[in-house]
């Protein structure tokens, strides 16, 4: 989780280009990883990394999600895009209520 809120700072808070290898050493560095183990773990495992991103991809395509964020609910409900909290309250107010199947 500190990998991911130190990104997300990078990005939005700092407009550091994440995307950058010494960027990211940088950050990695900061949050108390060794940076040549992480250069060495992705190198070693990028072709797993993106077959991963894109077996992601394509699961999200086959689940029906067209937008970023979606939030799946239920498994099978995806509500696409931001959304008010009183929308999300709405659909798991639903599918609460709905009667089960035997």
């Amino acid at each position: 989780m500190d990998m991911h809120e130190r990104l997300l700072g990078a990005y939005f808070s700092e407009n550091l280009t994440i995307s950058d290898w010494n960027v990211l050493t940088d950050l990695v560095s900061s949050i108390g990883v060794d940076p040549n183990q992480f250069r060495s773990v992705v190198n070693e495992s990028r072709e797993d990394f993106a077959k991963a991103v894109v077996d992601e991809h394509n699961e999200a395509i086959n689940q029906g999600i067209t937008a970023v964020p979606t939030v799946l609910i239920n498994e099978v409900l995806p509500v696409p895009g931001a959304q008010e909290t009183e929308t999300y309250i709405n659909w798991i107010e639903r599918i609460i209520e709905r009667p089960k199947d035997s």
